[in-house]
């Protein structure tokens, strides 16, 4: 017979989990890394192109700046001359030629600011054409030193005034054009933010990503060790229950069967019939329970290693335990009764019959050991539409608060059970088995009074 041992939790090995540990945290580590790196490099490239766009954008103001600071200069300039030749103040021409020069210095710098713009190169040479054209029809005599009068003079006015109309065009075309790029540019540097923060927030949540599953991951690992560590631990828990319930309720039969068949042998040489037969039935109760333990540490072990399947049937559940009364009546202790109330004449069901003659037998069986050797032990049985309900009840000394929260462990048992034999894995044994079956096993018990044990089952479907 095999000791139940199997893993009952889940087929990971701890020498599983130890290799796949260490692989998926450095996996996890080295695509943080990577990531932090990529969203770094791309922080880093898009910033740097933002800079880039920023600086083009202050040239582009510069340049406007610079070529609104040549039209208000030029207006500055045509006001002082016309200053002059109508007063004739020397601070007015002083005021003209200072601008002049400021002026063409402006011009200067303008030419070489946009220099990288082939069409601004065009409109700014215009632009210092006309100008030169304007500044040299100043610097006539007819306009600078002397004062006309008449046809002449309104004639001199017009052409200056068309001179200064194209000036001032060259200007306004050259500042619509720097508006126009400025606006240009500022939407390629706006989309460019936009690019940079998607990059650094997609970059970040998927780092974020990494992160949970590798806390995640390790957290399951913690559990997964600290739930093989609890196996182990409940394995070596079984090995030391297993010894310890077999070195007591193996001996104890076996030396009352060794003294019963010295007995035997005394008694059959005087001829005792009585005291024969006496001793012949406890070596029959002795070798019932041998076999009642030994039947229990196989159904456990079968079910621990998967070997138990349900196969349900078609069958009458009242003439199913009308055949277990039979047969348990023989084990009922001198005043102890057993009471069958079935609620119908028949009760067909869809289950497996094996399981449930052993969950019943099981259940019966503790109430004539526990019970008391007195107790009335009652099985019911009803089918109320809802589902079948199988239920033991017995009138006997009842379970211990402290001891119903372990009462379905394997191998534990109650302090109350004093000398009586038993594994303490019936119980654990009858949920197993109602659980294949879709089923659900409670119980309830007042200490000195009562305890009832009640398996329900709804149509082979999970309650």
């Amino acid at each position: 017979m095999g000791i139940p041992l199997k893993n009952k939790l889940s087929p990971i090995t701890p020498a599983e989990i130890r290799k796949a540990f260490p692989v998926m945290v450095y996996i996890g580590r080295i695509a943080a890394v990577l990531l932090v790196l990529v969203v770094g490099a791309s922080s880093l490239y898009y910033s740097g192109r933002q800079r880039e766009k920023e600086k083009l954008i202050e040239h582009t103001y510069a340049v406007y700046n610079k070529v609104d600071t040549a039209g208000n200069l030029l207006n500055s300039i045509s006001l002082n001359r016309n200053r002059y030749i109508n007063t004739g103040l020397i601070g007015f021409l002083k005021e003209y030629n200072t601008n002049s020069i400021y002026l063409q210095a402006q011009l200067g710098l303008l030419t070489n600011m946009v220099k990288d713009n082939p069409a601004q190169i065009t409109r700014v040479s215009k632009l210092c054409n006309d100008l030169e054209n304007l500044n040299q029809f100043w610097k006539s005599g007819h306009l600078l030193l002397k004062q006309h009068k008449g046809g002449s003079a309104a004639q001199i006015v017009f052409l200056e005034k068309a001179k200064m109309d194209v000036v001032i065009a060259d200007i306004n075309t050259i500042k619509q054009a720097e508006q126009r790029l400025l606006a240009l540019r500022e939407a390629e540097n706006k989309q460019l933010r936009q690019r940079t923060e998607v990059a650094i927030i997609s970059g970040t949540v998927l780092i974020l990503i990494i992160v949970y599953f590798l806390i995640w991951f390790i957290w399951k690992e913690f559990n997964n060790r600290v739930r093989v560590y609890q196996q182990e631990k409940e394995i070596s828990e079984l090995k030391t229950n297993f010894v310890s319930i077999a070195s007591h309720e193996f001996r104890t039969p076996l030396s009352s069967v060794i003294l019963s068949l010295s007995l035997i042998e005394k008694y059959a040489r005087n001829n005792d019939t009585e005291g024969v037969l006496k001793h012949s039935q406890k070596i029959k109760s002795a070798v019932n329970n041998l076999t009642a333990i030994l039947e229990d540490f196989l159904s456990l072990e079968k079910l621990n290693t998967g070997k138990v399947r349900v196969k349900n049937e078609h069958f009458d559940l009242k003439e199913l335990c009308e055949s277990i009364m039979e047969d348990m009546g023989v084990s009922l202790k001198p005043h102890q009764q057993l009471l069958y109330n079935p609620s119908e004449t028949s009760i067909i069901v869809d289950l497996d019959k094996h399981l449930v003659h052993n969950a019943i037998v099981n259940l019966i069986s503790n109430s004539i050991k526990y019970a008391g050797d007195k107790a009335t032990i009652l099985l019911e049985t009803k089918n109320n539409g809802d589902g079948i309900f199988i239920s033991v009840k017995d009138n006997g000394i009842g379970i211990a608060e402290e001891d119903q929260k372990n009462l379905f462990t394997p191998f534990y048992r109650v302090n109350s059970t004093g000398n009586i034999p038993g594994t303490g894995l019936g119980l654990n044994i009858v949920l197993r088995y109602v659980k294949l079956m879709n089923g659900k096993l409670s119980f309830s018990s007042m200490p000195g009074k009562e305890t009832r044990f009640e398996m329900i089952f709804s149509d082979g479907k999970p309650l």
